[in-house]
């Protein structure tokens, strides 16, 4: 996969959507849990895509983007790992 940046486009909200779009991003926070057990089914590469592209918009120091994704589908590898 070819890293492609995510260019966002800023939108201005009004107070109560800001609040609304809060509290629904608290809501699905909140259930968020730490996984240990995987599935063995082949996940669509445009899931993994979206997944990426996601994980891209997460907030960071400065701005700085300090991260980079790595899609491994070889088992050796992810074994080796």
């Amino acid at each position: 996969m070819k890293y492609q940046p995510v260019k966002l486009k800023h939108t201005f909200l009004s107070i109560n959507e800001i609040k609304e779009r809060s509290q629904f991003f608290y809501n699905l926070i909140k259930k968020r849990r730490s996984i240990r057990q995987f599935s063995l089914k082949k996940i669509d590469d445009n899931i993994i895509k979206n997944a990426i592209k996601s994980a891209g918009t997460a907030p960071n120091g400065a701005n700085l983007q300090p991260w980079h994704f790595v899609v491994i589908k070889n088992k050796k590898i992810k074994k080796a790992i």
